[in-house]
C-alpha cells in the first residue's frame, strides 16, 4: 500500500476514534481501533478479489470507498448507540453494504460479500451477523421519525411501521403533486428507497440508479426527495435541448442548491446521456 494511502486510512481511523471518545460511552469509543481494522480488512479484501471485468467493469473501488464507510459510522446517534455494541457493530455491517455490495451485480458476489462480512466481523469484532442482526434485512435510515431536527440516523426494526412512514410520504407527495404516483410498496421498493434516502443525505452524495425501464429508479427518487423534505430538480429534454440549455439548467440547480431557501437535488432523467462524456462523468455534477 502506498504510503499516501497509509495516511489517508491514518487520518480516518484519527476522526472516528476522536468522534467516538467525544460523544459516546467509553465501551463504544474504544471500539473504534477494532472497527478501523475491520473496515480495511474488508476494504483490501474486496479490492485483491473483485476485480473488474468486461462484464463487471465497475468492480474498481478505491479510497473514497472506505471513506464512505466511515462517514457513515459518523452519523451514528449516541442515544441510540448508548452502550450496545451490537448497534454500532449493525451500523458499520450497513454502511459496508451500502457502500460495497450495493455495487455488485450477481447473488453470487453479494453472497460471497455478505460472508466476508460476518468472518471479519467474528474474527475481529467478536461478534458475526447473527449476534448482530439476526434476521435477514439489515437497513438504518433517518426518516422514521417525521420532522425531527436534526434527523436520526438508527436502525429500522420495525418494519410494519417503516412500511406505514412511507406510504403516508406517498400519499402527502400525491396531494401536493401534479404527477401523483401509484406505487405499491413492498420491502423490497421501501429498501430501494431507504439507500436513495442515505445517499442524498450525505454530503457529495451521488449514486447511479441501474435497472430496466419502469422498474421504478425515478418513482422511488421522487419518493425518497419527498422522505427526506428535499426538493428535486429533474431536466426536461425535448427537440433541439443541446449544451446550452444544459448549462442554463445546471445554472438553475446550482443557484437552487446554494442560494434558495431549503436543499436542492439534480436527477438526470433515465434517457439523458449525451453529455455523459463531457458533463455528467465529472464528480462536480454526479
Amino acid at each position: 500500500m502506498a504510503s499516501r494511502d497509509v495516511s489517508s486510512i491514518t487520518c480516518l481511523a484519527l476522526i472516528l476514534g476522536a468522534t467516538l471518545h467525544k460523544k459516546f460511552a467509553p465501551e463504544v469509543a474504544d471500539l473504534s481501533g477494532p472497527i478501523t481494522r475491520a473496515t480495511i480488512e474488508i476494504y483490501n479484501k474486496v479490492r485483491a478479489d473483485l476485480l473488474p471485468t468486461p462484464a463487471k467493469s465497475h468492480y474498481t473501488f478505491n479510497l473514497r470507498d472506505l471513506a464512505r464507510v466511515f462517514q457513515g459510522m459518523l452519523r451514528a446517534d449516541p442515544k441510540q448507540v448508548g452502550t450496545d455494541k451490537n448497534e454500532l457493530f449493525g451500523l458499520w455491517m450497513h454502511e459496508n453494504l451500502r457502500v460495497f455490495q450495493d455495487r455488485m451485480v450477481n447473488n453470487e458476489d453479494r453472497l460471497w460479500f455478505k460472508e466476508l462480512i460476518d468472518s471479519t466481523a467474528t474474527k475481529t469484532l467478536g461478534s458475526g451477523w447473527s449476534e448482530v442482526v439476526g434476521e435477514e434485512r439489515l437497513m438504518f435510515g433517518d426518516y422514521m421519525i417525521p420532522g425531527a431536527d436534526p434527523p436520526i440516523y438508527s436502525r429500522v426494526r420495525d418494519f410494519d411501521e417503516l412500511q406505514r412512514v412511507v406510504e403516508e410520504a406517498l400519499e402527502d407527495y400525491n396531494s401536493v403533486s401534479n404527477a401523483p404516483m401509484k406505487l405499491v410498496m413492498f420491502l423490497d421498493a421501501i429498501e430501494h428507497v431507504s439507500r436513495v434516502c442515505r445517499v442524498i443525505r450525505l454530503p457529495l452524495g451521488n449514486a447511479l440508479l441501474l435497472g430496466v425501464g419502469g422498474s421504478g429508479r425515478q418513482s422511488l427518487t421522487r419518493l425518497a426527495t419527498a422522505l427526506e423534505d428535499f426538493e428535486l430538480f429533474q431536466i426536461e429534454v425535448a427537440k433541439g435541448y443541446g449544451k446550452t440549455e444544459w448549462r442554463d439548467d445546471l445554472k438553475k440547480v446550482l443557484l437552487m442548491a446554494g442560494m434558495d431557501v431549503g436543499p436542492g437535488r439534480y436527477c438526470p432523467p433515465r434517457h439523458f446521456t449525451i453529455f455523459q462524456t463531457s458533463s455528467l462523468a465529472s464528480n462536480d455534477i454526479l
